[in-house]
């Protein structure tokens, strides 16, 4: 968030674990996977709902 003052969300992926987060006024989403879960307890995935400027995730669980 440094390096990106105006950020609002960072999203990042890999890990396949999902992960929805508030560090202060910006967002820190990870969708982790529909298909391959790896260690995370549930097949996921992230939808993005953005209104005027503002972000709403919802996480959605498969398992």
């Amino acid at each position: 968030m440094g390096r990106f003052p105006h950020c609002a969300a960072v999203v990042y992926g890999h890990t396949h674990e999902p992960q929805v987060a508030r560090v202060g006024e910006v967002w820190i989403l990870n969708p982790g996977s529909p298909t391959e879960r790896r260690r995370a307890p549930a097949h996921t995935m992230l939808e993005l709902q953005v209104y005027a400027g503002r972000i709403e995730p919802e996480l959605i669980r498969f398992s």
